[in-house]
């Protein structure tokens, strides 16, 4: 079952529910591909045998593309959203702009 999100008021508790929201899904999915990455590579050994070669390592596919899309979700999650970079800076212009015309 989905849980509903709760009813906030205000805009700052709102972007904070969902900032968690992310948060909690990255720590989920880093959980999920750790597990099943694991899985994988012990498949691939008992697939493989001893001694070890690595020019057939096929999890490496898995890891390296669901890497990067893990990467995306971090970063989205963890403070480096563009628009809010965008926003901030644009405050920090207006803010010199209204020191600089009281001047």
């Amino acid at each position: 079952m989905k849980r509903k999100s709760p009813h906030f008021d205000d805009p700052e508790s709102k972007r904070l529910w969902k900032l968690a929201q992310q948060r909690a899904n990255v720590k989920r999915n880093l959980t999920m591909y750790v597990i099943i990455n694991v899985v994988l590579i012990l498949i691939w050994v008992k697939q493989q045998g001893f001694p070890l070669r690595f020019d057939n390592f096929w999890p490496g596919w898995v890891l390296f593309g669901w890497g990067i899309a893990l990467i995306f979700n971090f970063r989205s999650a963890y403070g480096m959203d563009l628009k809010a970079q965008t926003n901030e800076e644009y405050r920090r212009l207006r803010e010199e702009q209204q020191r600089a015309s009281e001047a």
